[in-house]
């Protein structure tokens, strides 16, 4: 028997090879056939569908059908016609998909409580919710969100629409987790062809092919099927290709260590002694701020060192090289700052009157930088900071995972409340003392910052993250019953009562502006003398200027067996991969406990034994609130790093490899890592198979090998 091959039945020549293959993706397969004119003339008029037949001497035929005459091709002769044939994914660049998936709008704004419960320093977050008309019909609401498999099957309807073949979309052997894949502001504007090719995108292991059939097939390129098909293609032909199981295990890493950016908090103080003035600047290792002010002047000069406007100086080194404001008033010191900042006394109308008599400099702007920054703007020790990559306002606990917003940095300080007309009324509705300004105990005594340590209500900022500037602003109550928050206590002995029963018998002050007669050296209103506040923020470490600083995870082939199974013996090499910071950092909390711990972290004090660095490892672990599946709000570290792990692990299965030829197989399908298969007639008549298998497997997108809620807090995506 002779082999016979048949389009839409009419023969086709042998005067070139008759050829069809199965191929993924979203471009069509395009093939061009001999045939008699006539035959050639009336495949084209009928355009479609037609029927590709090929019967072997020996076997089962090929059959492909719902195949598509494009046109008339240039033939060898003019006894010899030629016409280009296409499967159905010819039609669908001709089609227009516009679609819009779960787009994010902004709803309105909400507070978010911090940790430490402190109102007046409460976030303020946008509500995050999704346009009704980008989800699926139907009620309003997170049930109705479109899912990866239903977007990619509304995606199909418009690209068949165009289709005149209207054949079924059956979806099989796709991955258990297709439909949980993320899918939020996706924005479809494309031909078919690229519109699928995008929604594809989403969702990395699936592919889509035409079958035998002419239908629309989508499967999984990991579900290691092309084992069988390579069997199934029986002897394989002398010269033509083989096929051969590739072994990895020597490029296969023993264990995979992930690293990620660190951001630790970092505890600085600031310790204002009593007698303040000519202090020095902090030259040591210890973590401590200084009150800092620009410099007001054009130029001012400190120790024979010039520094020009706006430089950062400290209050002793500006007080001490302005001298004296007048002859008689002298130099400006902390006792005059002190009073000055109680209102009520108005000695700051004082200072800029006398600052107009001042002719020799410019008091004005040097009475206003000490009015704006003192016990209020700060610089971080010079030591530290050279240590620091980066220096940021927030804590490392996220508050709303929706859009990554963080806690804010806290100050821990004594302050003082100037209570308004609601509070005193508020006050006689209950019972409670009248007072102007009441004091309040920010900064531990002991030093020690717990879980039960109040912060001051006060907003702290990097002002200069260069030059380790922090600003700290305090804020009035959520109820609006302070008219003003200082930045320390006023000194007890001196606080006005608005008592005249209690000013009598204790000579504490009436009023702000008035005391017993005799006692108005010690009984003026002023802020204490000494003050101390302890700031939290994080940090980027800067050193040690290698890999230890930053955090590893170990990841072995036995930790994935649950996302990619055995991937058989791994011998190379360990193998070191990084994770940027806009995945997701490691994050480690402060606790004053384990602060030498953390210090060692950026470099201090690093010539220490094996041993203690092995127990600093375990303590930052444990230090570390993302690092295991539990993290809340934060994607954590471990599940990140398995992801990594799987997709470099993945790629390096033990999988076939090469071509194979062998005699026509129709029943040989696009199965796995299976790309390609070709089926021939020769212009001898005889007839092949050819299949092909990729020599690298594909890495999949990260997103792929991560959890449900891992790739929601990544994505930033609405819960």
């Amino acid at each position: 028997m002779t082999v016979q091959a048949t389009l839409g039945g009419a023969t086709l020549l042998g005067s070139s090879p008759v050829t069809w293959s199965l191929r993924e993706g979203t471009q069509p397969v395009v093939q061009t056939f001999d045939l008699i004119p006539a035959d050639a003339a009336r495949l084209v008029t009928q355009g479609g569908p037609v029927t590709l037949t090929i019967k072997p001497d020996v076997g089962s035929p090929l059959v492909v059908k719902n195949l598509w005459v494009l046109s008339e091709a240039a033939g060898e002769n003019e006894h010899v016609a030629r016409v280009a044939v296409a499967d159905r994914r010819w039609f669908w660049p001709y089609a227009w998909v516009y679609r819009r998936y779960n787009m994010r709008r902004r709803t309105g704004v909400k507070r978010v409580a911090v940790h430490a419960n402190v109102p007046e320093i409460a976030n303020i977050s946008d509500t995050i919710c999704f346009h009704p008309w980008s989800l699926r019909e139907g009620q309003p609401g997170q049930a109705n969100r479109w899912e990866a498999l239903d977007a990619l099957k509304d995606v199909m309807t418009d690209i068949l629409a165009a289709d005149t073949a209207q054949m079924p979309v059956p979806v099989y052997g796709l991955p258990a987790n297709l439909r949980s894949l993320p899918l939020e502001d996706v924005v479809i504007d494309d031909a078919g062809d690229a519109a699928l090719s995008r929604m594809l995108a989403y969702m990395p292991e699936a592919r889509v092919w035409i079958d035998y059939s002419g239908a629309v097939r989508f499967d999984s390129r990991t579900s290691g099927a092309e084992v069988g098909m390579a069997a199934a293609l029986g002897p394989e032909a002398v010269g033509g290709g083989h096929i051969t199981m590739a072994h990895y295990s020597r490029q296969r890493p023993k264990k995979i260590n992930v690293l990620f950016t660190r951001e630790m908090e970092l505890r600085f103080d600031f310790n204002e002694p009593a007698t303040a003035v000519g202090s020095a600047p902090v030259t040591t290792e210890v973590r401590e701020v200084e009150n800092v002010l620009p410099v007001p002047d054009y130029s001012l000069t400190i120790s024979n060192v010039t520094y020009p406007e706006g430089s950062w100086v400290t209050f002793p080194q500006a007080m001490n090289a302005w001298g004296n404001l007048t002859e008689a008033f002298g130099q400006l010191d902390y006792d005059v700052l002190c009073q000055a900042f109680v209102p009520g006394m108005d000695l700051w109308g004082v200072l800029q009157y006398l600052s107009a008599l001042a002719t020799d400099a410019d008091w004005g702007h040097r009475i206003a930088a000490c009015q704006q920054h003192f016990r209020q703007t700060f610089r971080i020790n010079q030591r530290w900071l050279s240590r620091i990559a980066q220096l940021k306002a927030y804590r490392v606990a996220t508050l709303d995972p929706t859009n990554g917003v963080r806690s804010p940095a806290v100050a821990y300080s004594d302050y003082c409340v100037i209570g308004t007309q609601r509070l005193w009324l508020r006050n006689a509705q209950t019972g409670a003392a009248y007072e102007y300004a009441r004091n309040y105990t920010g900064y531990p005594a002991d030093g020690v910052i717990g879980s039960d340590t109040r912060p001051a209500p006060a907003r702290v900022s990097i002002v200069d993250d260069d030059q380790g500037i922090i600003r700290v602003d305090y804020l009035m109550d959520d109820l609006r019953l302070s008219d003003i928050v200082l930045p320390s206590k006023i000194v007890e002995a001196s606080r006005p009562t608005a008592r005249i029963d209690r000013a009598g018998r204790d000579y504490s002050p009436l009023t702000f502006d008035s005391v017993i007669e005799g006692t108005e050296s010690e009984r003026l209103p002023r802020l204490t003398s000494s003050h101390k506040i302890a700031f939290i923020l994080t940090a980027v470490p800067g050193a040690p200027n290698n890999n230890t600083s930053l955090q590893k995870v170990e990841i072995r082939p036995s930790d994935l067996v649950d996302i990619i199974g055995d991937v058989g013996p791994c011998t190379g090499p360990e193998w070191t991969i990084r994770v940027g910071a806009g995945i997701e950092t490691a994050r480690f909390h402060w606790i004053d406990g384990y602060s030498a711990a953390i210090e060692r972290a950026f470099g201090f004090n690093n010539d220490r034994a094996a041993a203690q660095a092995a127990d600093d490892s375990k303590t930052l672990e444990a230090l570390c609130v993302n690092l295991e599946a539990d993290a809340e709000g934060a994607a954590s570290c471990r599940a990140i790093a398995r992801a990594v792990a799987a997709r470099v692990y993945a790629s390096l299965k033990d999988h076939a490899i090469g071509q194979a030829t062998g005699h026509l197989a129709p029943h040989v399908e696009l199965a796995g890592w299976l790309t390609d298969i070709a089926h021939e007639v020769g212009q001898d008549g005889a007839t092949m198979t050819r299949i092909t298998m990729p020599e690298k497997l594909q890495k999949f997108n990260l997103l792929a090998y991560l959890d449900a809620n891992t790739r929601k807090i990544v994505l930033r995506e609405v819960r």
